[in-house]
């Protein structure tokens, strides 16, 4: 049974992966606290008694088999533990915790294709031809999340944001005359390249070392330029716009941007993202918030999201 499908007041048994753990204390009292998940959603979860040999062995990414309830916390689901121990390798594969793209496999890889495909510059063909014809740079690519937890956070995911940019500058070619379309492109689909670098694929999606030090712009503008050494004749100027694309897409110094949108084609990739990664953010919200009609305060928006009266409807009855 899916962890989405439990209802509070259930009896629950399961494997779920640790995302987060934690021991604490109450009063004296020592306690357990994680968070846990399955493809379907995550929860959090408390334990009071029972947990102290296998807390020494827990980290993050670890699965475990827990026996408990489900029932409220703070108007939040969470699970009472009971039980708790390690699963056995032979009891679980890593994939089965973590959602997967609602896009499929081969679809995905045959848009990938179609794109690369339809980059009629020489250069820029050439150097999206070198990149996604390393086979494992191209799984990575088609596999990897888009995020960890706030959008996009699925195996497929970091592909299907990617088109979704792509077809958003399409869109601002065809709306905007003037834009350098075989560039916008490129850096579309080469915007968050440095991610398959950024994170690392378990039971639970974390970030590398790279990933927390360096980041994913800068990885990203490092593969791109690396790539781009080893092509004869590559224009210096198209490179350095290229790069700046990819330096630029976060948009602002507090989002991690090393430099700000300085060309047309800057500014319609750093809206194209933003626009594209809070849709998935709020699919994500949505699907969180089951058949209420808002959503819980959602601290990096700084709001609460309304998803339709038709909620309400559905909730009445």
């Amino acid at each position: 049974m899916a962890l989405i499908d439990y209802k509070s007041g259930d009896r629950l048994v399961g494997f779920f992966a640790v995302r987060r753990f934690d021991r604490r204390e109450h009063n004296g009292t020592p306690y357990l606290t994680l968070n846990v998940a399955d493809r379907t959603a995550s929860v959090n979860a408390v334990m009071w008694d029972g947990f102290a040999e296998v807390v020494e062995s827990l980290k993050v990414g670890s699965v475990v088999k827990i026996q408990g309830m489900l029932g409220e916390y703070r108007n939040a689901p969470q699970i009472k533990i009971e039980r708790i121990r390690l699963a056995l390798d032979h009891e679980f594969d890593p994939s089965d915790f973590l959602a997967l793209s609602a896009i499929p496999a081969e679809e995905l890889a045959a848009r990938l294709d179609k794109i690369i495909g339809s980059v009629s510059d020489d250069h820029l063909h050439s150097l999206l031809t070198n990149l996604f014809g390393e086979q494992h740079l191209r799984e990575d690519f088609l596999t990897a999340p888009g995020g960890k937890k706030v959008h996009h956070a699925s195996i497929g995911g970091l592909a299907e944001h990617t088109f979704g940019v792509v077809a958003i500058c399409e869109l601002a070619v065809s709306l905007y005359p003037g834009l350098d379309r075989e560039l916008l492109v490129t850096g579309g689909l080469l915007h968050d390249i440095g991610k398959i670098k950024q994170y690392q694929v378990s039971s639970v999606f974390e970030y590398t070392d790279s990933g927390r030090l360096l980041g994913h712009v800068v990885e990203g503008d490092e593969m791109v330029g690396d790539a781009i050494k080893n092509i004869e004749g590559f224009p210096a100027d198209r490179a350095m716009l290229l790069r700046h694309l990819i330096l630029s897409h976060q948009g602002q110094y507090e989002f991690q941007a090393p430099i700000l949108p300085q060309t047309r084609e800057a500014f319609v990739l750093y809206f194209a993202d933003q626009l594209d990664s809070t849709m998935g953010q709020l699919a994500n919200l949505e699907k969180k918030s089951g058949d209420k009609p808002w959503s819980e305060y959602e601290r990096l928006l700084g709001r609460f999201i309304y998803f339709g009266k038709e909620r309400e409807t559905a909730q009445e009855e």
